[in-house]
């Protein structure tokens, strides 16, 4: 008997508990229902409504508003811009009323990284804020009106082809690596206005050629503009206080001239640069003095690998110069796409034929570049194109064929090769057919193939 009241209070005891778990569930999907149906007050559109996006005249991204247009606004007003209305931007152009731009890598969300050439910016814009307008390839020129006071970090950065840019006459600062890596930029303006320059703020900016700071800078920072390669000129501003660690030497910077109060130390590039003031040799600029550099003389010899030289070659280059080398190597079956010292990592591409001398150089051993670049007829299947770069220290990501029936290359198709060799089929028997090649890289904007040469390597053949 006991044990069977023990099994009795058991069941009984189960029974209560999943009555207990059923009520509890039947309660807590009751309240989530209510909850689903409950009002959500709408997320803003940004700190100022208003705010609106069109695509206007067929190719112009027009923004309007009052106040700042953030990352969740511009999201949110971007839902009326069709896909193929953004494949037609070209313009963007933001109007009177926006007064910041706070839309960090938001432009990809309309499709404009790789179509956007022109920025116009209103007046009533007082700040351009970080990665704003960051990896827009296609972008060349900007006008930001009058009324931006601060660039912020990154905000141009990687824009590959911009090349003209007009500050706003109201701008104070740019910050850390706002036009970093903007290698077609050869010139900028910077207005009177502006007091600091951030720190990487036009590093990498290769086609610079000239800076003059205007008299109202006080302070540059860092690496400002480390790796300008074609620098030849700075001028500093009468108002200098502070320069974080200058770099002069990655560069061919050959002129300085210091209209500061300041002496600036110089810079000798590991002993491969030497500073000069009125003929005399020194380590230091003071003010109101021009300082010019020269160079390190270097030798070149050549390890032509058993081919045979073509032109003329130099025999010496300076440090900072540009070394012209228009020289090439025959060789039975190969050809010859330029020149290395893998040692000192230079390298000379054709048709381009040059290097410039810099920090990391010493005396050089060029060897050439040589291909093997095969192309014959195979009767009845079609033209053959062979190309092998085994050996080669640099090797090609992707190599390009184009051939037509005309010398000029003119009606010229085009074919990727699947590899380093590839068959033309469908050729018109008797025909004579001209061909070219060309190589790249496949790491080019949004890891798109990027030719990094010209067409080279012409020859012709007669389809049997």
């Amino acid at each position: 008997m006991k044990i069977k009241r023990i099994v009795i209070m058991i069941a009984v005891f189960c029974i209560l508990c999943t009555l207990f778990m059923m009520c509890f569930w039947l309660h807590d999907t009751k309240k989530c229902e209510m909850e689903d149906n409950a009002y959500v007050e709408p997320t803003p559109v940004s700190e100022e409504e208003g705010i609106t996006l069109s695509v206007v005249d067929n190719n112009t991204l027009e923004i309007k508003g009052n106040g700042k247009l953030d990352v969740q606004g511009f999201r949110i007003a971007a839902f009326s811009i069709s896909y193929d209305e953004s494949k037609k931007i070209r313009r963007i152009v933001i109007r009177d009323g926006i007064t910041e731009l706070d839309i960090k890598d938001c432009l990809g969300d309309v499709n404009a990284q790789e179509t956007v050439k022109e920025i116009i910016i209103a007046d009533s814009v007082k700040k351009i804020g970080e990665s704003c307008f960051r990896d827009l390839y296609q972008l060349t020129t900007v006008d930001m009106g009058n009324g931006v006071q601060e660039i912020g970090p990154y905000a141009f950065d990687c824009c590959s082809s911009l090349r003209e840019i007009k500050f706003s006459n109201s701008l104070r600062t740019i910050q850390k690596g706002a036009f970093e890596d903007c290698e077609a930029l050869e010139q900028i303006h910077l207005p009177e206005s502006l007091i600091e320059i951030g720190k990487d703020c036009f590093s990498e900016c290769r086609a610079l050629s000239r800076i003059t700071l205007p008299d109202s800078v006080v302070t540059v920072r860092e690496g400002a503009f480390d790796e300008c390669y074609d620098l030849e000129e700075m001028v500093l501003s009468a108002d200098l206080e502070k320069w974080d660690e200058p770099d002069w030497n990655k560069s061919s910077l050959k002129r300085i001239i210091n209209r500061s109060a300041h002496i600036w130390k110089l810079g000798s590039a590991r002993g491969k640069k030497s500073w000069y003031v009125n003929g005399k040799k020194t380590k230091k600029i003071h003010a109101g003095e021009t300082a010019t550099a020269r160079g390190k003389k270097y030798s070149i010899k050549y390890q032509l690998n058993g081919g045979k030289l073509i032109g003329e070659m130099p025999k010496t280059y300076q440090y900072g110069e540009i070394c012209p080398i228009s020289a090439t190597v025959e060789k039975e079956g190969y050809y010859c796409v330029g020149w290395n010292d893998e040692k000192h990592e230079v390298w000379v591409f054709y048709p381009d034929g040059m290097f410039v001398g810099r920090y990391d150089s010493g005396n050089l051993v060029l060897s050439p570049m040589l291909i093997q670049y095969k192309v014959e007829n195979v009767s009845g299947r079609g033209i053959k194109i062979t190309l092998s770069d085994a050996g080669l220290s640099y090797v090609q990501e992707y190599y390009e064929i184009r051939y037509s029936e005309n010398e000029n290359m003119s009606g010229a198709k085009r074919k990727i090769m699947d590899g380093r060799s590839m068959m033309l089929k469908g050729l018109t028997k008797g025909k004579r057919y001209y061909i070219e090649f060309r190589w790249g890289s496949n790491e080019g904007n949004e890891g798109e193939r990027e030719p990094l040469s010209s067409w080279m390597g012409k020859k012709s053949v007669l389809c049997q």
